[in-house]
């Protein structure tokens, strides 16, 4: 048995009592937690709701806050997005499309594809496929470890600069 205090936190974190089993079930994420969801929406104007009314009035106060009508407001967004992805001439999706135009999407090459190709490259290379895929891993390390010696520059300049500050 838990103190009424402990019980109290234990449902707040997400826990679900079963008073025949005496015994505690993880059912849900803790409130804190949905909390943290919800402000981050709230930040990209989402309208955080569990009933059909809640959205209705989330949007109203989202139409007062914004100083529009919500479907002026999303169009201005959506129109916002697609600048920022360099696609300023592209047409707003009409009723029921995706927002990305299907011939923009390319399926996923299949393994025998990218089989293929490697060995096509070995080949203008004048190299046998192992031989090729263990440049390849020697050219992937030798990223890796720039990308870690960057980072640890990074890390030492901060720490300095911290130090500095002090």
């Amino acid at each position: 048995k838990l103190d009424e205090k402990t019980h109290a936190q234990m449902l707040r974190a997400g826990f679900r009592y079963d008073a025949k089993t005496d015994r505690y079930f993880q059912c849900s994420e803790p409130e804190w937690c949905k909390e943290a969801h919800v402000e981050a929406g709230r930040k990209q104007c989402a309208v955080p709701c569990s009933t059909v009314e809640e959205l209705h009035d989330g949007w109203k106060k989202l139409e007062a806050r914004a100083g529009v009508e919500i479907d002026t407001f999303l169009e201005t967004m959506k129109a916002k997005a697609r600048e920022s992805r360099g696609n300023p001439e592209s047409a707003p999706a009409e009723e029921g499309q995706d927002e990305v135009p299907v011939a923009n999407l390319r399926p996923r090459p299949t393994m025998r594809e990218r089989m293929d190709e490697k060995v096509k490259k070995a080949a203008a290379l004048g190299m046998s496929l192992k031989a090729y895929t263990n440049m390849k891993k020697q050219e992937a390390e030798v990223r890796s470890q720039k990308a870690a010696e960057k980072r640890a520059e990074r890390s030492e300049k901060r720490a300095a600069e911290r130090s500095e500050k002090r």
